[in-house]
């Protein structure tokens, strides 16, 4: 598994909920790797298509094109999936912002459910990593946190929930990793 760059990204992360959550996988990764106290800013508006659109191409929307979460929207600029193999994984948001030549896979939150989804799509990255076809960068959206935040609001302890859901799978997603 090395040489392969993984972003796993928990939409709809507030820091300072995070911080409250006092999550302890993820707080246990801050003490050992690279953190920002104060967490980085992000594009306005604070939708998943243009800020991963901005993650991807190193841009703003009003350079890369993509707005907001509106279909019809085409990334306008080279991003890092168009030089390097990569995949990208998540519910429909990642098809809405990717390009129609970038490799992804989608897992749908109508079929699988909300508390199933974010498994399902990790199963899928955890299956790709064991099989090396040559996918050098990997994006991988837990959709979860978002979709609670919207429906209940991101004060809300089903919101608090999620969050502790996501650290729960990002630590088996890392002890998958450290096995394999």
């Amino acid at each position: 598994l090395t040489g392969r760059v993984i972003i796993l990204n928990i939409d709809g992360c507030r820091l300072d909920r995070f911080n409250e959550a006092k999550l302890p996988f993820l707080t246990s990764l801050q003490k050992v790797g690279t953190c920002l106290p104060n967490g980085l800013i992000t594009v306005y508006r604070a939708l998943t298509n243009p800020a991963f659109a901005s993650i991807l191409t190193g841009t703003r929307p009003e350079i890369h094109g993509i707005r907001d979460n509106n279909l019809g929207q085409k990334i306008k600029v080279e991003g890092l999936p168009d030089v390097v193999k990569s995949k990208l994984y998540g519910s429909m948001h990642v098809k809405h912002f990717s390009k129609p030549e970038w490799e992804t896979k989608i897992v749908s939150l109508p079929t699988h459910g909300i508390y199933k989804s974010d498994d399902i799509m990790l199963d899928l990255l955890k299956e790709d990593l064991r099989n090396e076809d040559g996918t050098r960068f990997y994006v991988a959206d837990l959709s979860e946190v978002d979709f609670l935040g919207h429906a209940y609001g991101s004060e809300s302890t089903q919101y608090l929930d999620a969050m502790k859901r996501a650290d729960q799978r990002i630590k088996e997603f890392f002890e998958f990793l450290k096995a394999e």
